[in-house]
């Protein structure tokens, strides 16, 4: 991903032993903050849920565990199996090859670690939690890095924490997990050691195995690299283009992107690499499913017959999928859905507003885009493939799936303005607005919580 730190950072000289010493205090803040912003979330989802739910007295923390958890807490019991073809049940009693092994490995680990003592679906609960816990610690480490203003990271904090799907991080689903793995990926890709590079490898292992939209996550780095490496020549093309004739103008840009990619050929090498190897996680669940069930496209197969899962690519000229009120009209469509199809046309509001705003800066002589460009990518082509994903089910669950597009976002965010580019929008003359949005997420965060713990459709 780069190097994310800024400039000014470089003058800073420390010698080896208080180098050493600053990061690992900064390492243990960061945890300890990590592990309180947790303990918060897990706190107030228990007492909601000690309110509405109806759990048994002594259960309120397995209330946690509902709707996909009790699916996956079956593969953490009976392993994956499936018939052939799968059978088309919402539920996957029979199939359940419809979700990545990362998550139910993680609390299979967990549970295993507890000598059996917690159950499966506590295991599940727990293992989220941790997961929680290690992607606030790298959300941290990352607004260090970044050198962001303390009130702009405090704001984008809470703007994760009131996101109203970020009780999924604390619940039983791979929301948490996912986000760990991809924010640990990020960290330690941009480390300046390259010792350190290395422990990206292994994240990249988990996120490719918990989620599928982690394997075109792990090669976001070649991308984002090849594109900082020939957009100055494609840029130069386009400025000079009516100083020459157009054909030689694009000839020349052919050539002089083809060598600035020679050029950096290792680079762009390592980073395939890294690809690679990050998308093992992924890779062998569908070598899995070839050797178990002799079709490595099972997942894919279960998710069709199962839950109608088909992805639709041209998503985004269905109308269907921006209208946001057609609960008042149809009594079969839950107003949670209309969230989801909300958080879409959100989401594209929201890139074309980063998008025009990075844009003006670079006009105006910024040039820390590439910083921040990965980030861009991974936002976008998420976004992309989880919209297209679900745009056959009228865009059902996609504002769990925009918590990690938001987050990813405000990451960005966080990295500009720590160069000293604080979007306008931020000022204080706007913290009455900002609040009141704060204020509207932390509100529909318990309405959907509530529904989720009276086993009401959430995502």
């Amino acid at each position: 991903m780069g190097s994310t730190t800024s400039t000014r950072l470089s003058t800073w000289q420390f010698p080896e032993a208080r180098r050493r010493s600053f990061a690992v205090s900064g390492l243990m803040r960061a945890a300890g903050l990590a592990l309180l912003i947790t303990l918060v979330q897990v706190a107030l989802l228990l007492s909601l849920a000690a309110i509405v739910s109806d759990a048994p007295e002594g259960e309120t923390y397995q209330a946690l565990c509902q709707w996909d958890g009790h699916l996956y807490a079956r593969i953490v019991r009976d392993g994956y199996r499936t018939t052939i073809p799968p059978i088309a049940s919402i539920d996957f009693e029979q199939s359940n090859v419809a979700f990545f092994p990362g998550y139910p490995l993680s609390a299979y680990a967990v549970r295993r670690l507890s000598g059996d003592w917690l159950s499966i679906k506590g295991s599940l609960v727990l293992a989220a939690q941790i997961a929680a816990w290690g992607f606030w610690t790298y959300w941290l480490l990352m607004m260090r890095r970044f050198r962001a203003p303390r009130q702009v990271g405090i704001l984008a904090t809470l703007t994760v924490a009131l996101h109203p799907a970020s009780f999924y991080l604390v619940a039983s689903f791979s929301e948490s997990l996912f986000l760990f793995s991809l924010l640990g990926f990020c960290y330690f890709l941009g480390d300046k050691e390259p010792r350190r590079r290395l422990w990206a490898l292994p994240h990249g292992i988990v996120m490719s195995a918990t989620r599928l939209g982690g394997l075109p996550v792990a090669f976001v780095p070649l991308i984002a690299q090849a594109i900082v490496e020939v957009s100055p020549a494609v840029y130069a093309a386009w400025i000079y283009r009516t100083a020459a004739d157009r054909r030689e103008q694009v000839k020349g840009a052919i050539a002089a992107c083809r060598q600035r990619v020679w050029d950096d050929r290792g680079t762009l090498a390592r980073l395939a690499l890294v690809g690679v190897v990050a998308s093992l996680g992924g890779l062998g669940f569908f070598a899995y499913c070839q050797w178990k069930f002799g079709y490595w496209n099972m997942y894919f197969w279960t998710q069709q017959e199962g839950a109608t899962v088909s992805a639709d690519w041209l998503w985004f000229v269905r109308p269907r999928n921006y209208i946001f009120v057609g609960s008042l009209w149809f009594s079969h469509l839950h107003w949670p859905d209309d969230v989801s199809r909300l958080c879409v046309g959100l989401s594209i509001v929201l890139l074309a507003v980063m998008a025009r705003w990075e844009l003006v800066r670079y006009r105006a002589g910024d040039r820390s885009l590439p910083e921040r460009l990965a980030f861009y990518l991974c936002a976008a082509g998420l976004f992309f493939l989880h919209a297209a994903g679900v745009s056959p089910i009228m865009m059902q669950s996609f504002f769990r799936y925009s918590l990690i597009v938001h987050v990813l976002l405000l990451l960005a965010l966080v990295h500009a303005c720590g160069w000293g580019l604080v979007p306008r929008w931020l000022a204080r003359s706007n913290v009455t607005w900002l609040t009141a949005a704060l204020a509207a997420m932390a509100g529909l965060q318990l309405a959907l919580a509530a529904r989720y713990f009276t086993h009401l459709w959430v995502a």
